[in-house]
């Protein structure tokens, strides 16, 4: 035993030194959750987030979403590990002024909350005064493809908000092409077992044709094909079926082992 490690008195500072390690506290941004690495987001946001519209409107909302999520401050509360919150307001209902087809309900904003202890996600939710509730009870939409499509993403956003320790195995990103994926804060789970370099090969002999779409099928009832990625499973499409209640919609997504699995990818990470 070193004289450093005999001396009781050096202790306390170990334990903290140990502690901080295991659970920075720091204010995040959504891409600088504690899963990922810091050089590898900004190089996703500087591709991502060039400020050009692409001439798809579901892609262009799917990006603006992710920037305006991105933006948000939130801490990681090292007294309720992995814990995330907002430093300030957690009004986001300005948010919806970029996305067409959604808005709130007279009343209403649209917040967000950390659901969960160690193992959790944060969720867009519908706030007044002191009452919070499922987002999608007061969010009113569109019922054409556009506003379809946005209500669908704010649905999904626990996907791309902080998560803690479990909850990151609900991490997804929506994908537009095959070079993205390199490019999604979320394989970067990867890089811990694989350098993407075997990913990359692995992309460049897949030959999938991406198209996210939103079908209307009648005045009540669409459904949504969204090409997604999720680090354990790959690249899939996720058909979820609409229906439309008045102002409202909801949401049936399939479960990823039901989906048409197009890319199998598994990065073997676990927490």
């Amino acid at each position: 035993m070193t004289p450093l490690l005999k001396t009781s008195r050096w202790l306390p500072l170990l334990v903290a030194l140990c502690c901080l390690a295991a659970f920075p506290s720091c204010h995040r941004s959504v891409g600088e959750n504690c899963c990922f690495a810091d050089e590898a987001i900004q190089l996703y946001r500087q591709a991502r987030y060039d400020g050009r519209p692409t001439g798809d409107p579901f892609r262009d909302s799917y990006y603006a979403l992710r920037h305006a999520l991105d933006s948000i401050p939130f801490v990681c509360d090292t007294d309720e590990p992995y814990a995330y919150h907002v430093v300030g307001s957690d009004d986001c209902t300005s948010i919806l002024a970029k996305l067409p087809g959604v808005q709130m309900e007279q009343g209403w904003q649209m917040c967000v909350q950390y659901k969960g202890d160690i193992n959790g996600n944060c969720y867009l939710m519908a706030r007044r005064g002191d009452s919070v509730t499922n987002l999608l009870d007061h969010l009113e939409v569109d019922f054409t493809e556009e506003g379809v499509w946005n209500a669908m993403m704010l649905d999904m956003s626990y996907g791309y908000l902080p998560c803690g320790w479990h909850g990151c195995y609900l991490k997804m990103s929506i994908i537009f092409d095959i070079e993205e994926i390199l490019r999604a804060p979320d394989i970067q789970h990867a890089s811990k077992t694989d350098p993407l370099g075997e990913l990359r090969e692995k992309l460049s002999k897949e030959t999938v044709e991406i198209n996210n779409r939103v079908r209307i099928l009648d005045a009540d009832h669409a459904v949504i094909e969204a090409y997604c990625w999720h680090d354990w499973h790959g690249l899939y499409i996720n058909r979820i079926q609409v229906t439309r209640h008045g102002d409202n919609v909801t949401f049936q997504p399939s479960p990823i082992k039901d989906c048409q699995i197009l890319i199998p990818y598994d990065s073997t990470v676990q927490f």
